[in-house]
Parts: C-alpha cells; structure tokens; sequence
C-alpha cells in the first residue's frame, strides 16, 4: 500500500485527534503517523516505531510523548479504534475480523479497548451507525460520532 494522506481534503473538519496531530506537525512523527495508519495490523511497539523514526526506544517515546502528547501506544490504539469505528460503519466484516485486521491480537482485546475508549460495544456501535446511517442526515452522523470521540 502506498503512501496515503490522512488529511481531508476540501476544507472538511478533521474528526480524528491522531489524524489533527498529522496537520499540525512537521517533524518525523508526522510521516510516521502516515506510516502507522497503512500498517495498523503490523507490530507497532515502542521497538519498531523507534526503529522506523531512528531514535532509541527510550528517546523516541520522550519525544513523541512531547511533541505528540500522548504516548506511542496510546495513538495507536486511538488510530485503530478511529479505523475500527469507520469499518464498523461500512457493515461489511464481523466485529471479530475488524479487530483482528486493524491489529488487536484478539476479539476480546478488541472489545475491551473499543468499550474503554467509546464507552459502547463494538457491536452497538455497528447497530446505532449502521441504522443510523439510513435515518440520519451526514451532518447529525458527524455530531454522533464527535460525541462518541470526547467521551474517549
């Protein structure tokens, strides 16, 4: 897979706080953010993203930490769950298999990371944004899914 921009185009509002933190920033963290969204069922351990930007492990997570303001493990998941929520949307995979393909090395730790962060089942979230879809118009969808966004 290509290199792929995760900025929106056409002046939409950035809905991801992982994916803002790209526009906002110039340093080598922000390439890797692009780097981390196209490999998200890849190991992204502290090892292999301090290798993938140059630095020691211990270093990398200081740096990220400061210039990103949360730690490396922390934006992954965040960058997963943000994949896992527009997957679950589309309806197509089971809620296993979206947890798997984006990384999480079961559907029970997929469960637990998606319920801690947004505060709803994977499974709910498909019910209420797949049926939401049909009724709702793009707008109150946005205002949804920002809601469910800030409660993480």
């Amino acid at each position: 897979m290509g290199s792929r921009s995760l900025k929106r185009t056409g002046g939409q509002e950035q809905y991801s706080e992982p994916l803002q933190f790209q526009t906002e920033s110039v340093s080598r963290f922000s390439e890797l953010a692009t780097w981390i969204h196209s490999h998200l069922n890849n190991d992204l351990s502290v090892e292999t993203l301090a290798g993938r930007a140059c630095l020691c492990p211990r270093h990398f997570s200081r740096r990220f930490k400061t210039e990103v303001g949360t730690s490396p493990a922390d934006f992954v998941e965040r960058l997963r769950l943000d994949e896992a929520r527009r997957r679950l949307s589309n309806g197509d995979n089971s809620v296993e298999n979206v947890g798997i393909s984006i990384g999480f090395k079961s559907a029970d730790a997929f469960r637990r990371a998606f319920e801690r962060r947004l505060g709803v089942s994977p499974s709910d979230y498909r019910r209420r944004f797949s049926s939401a879809a049909k009724v709702l118009p793009v707008q109150q969808q946005r205002r949804e899914s920002k809601k469910l966004s800030k409660a993480a």
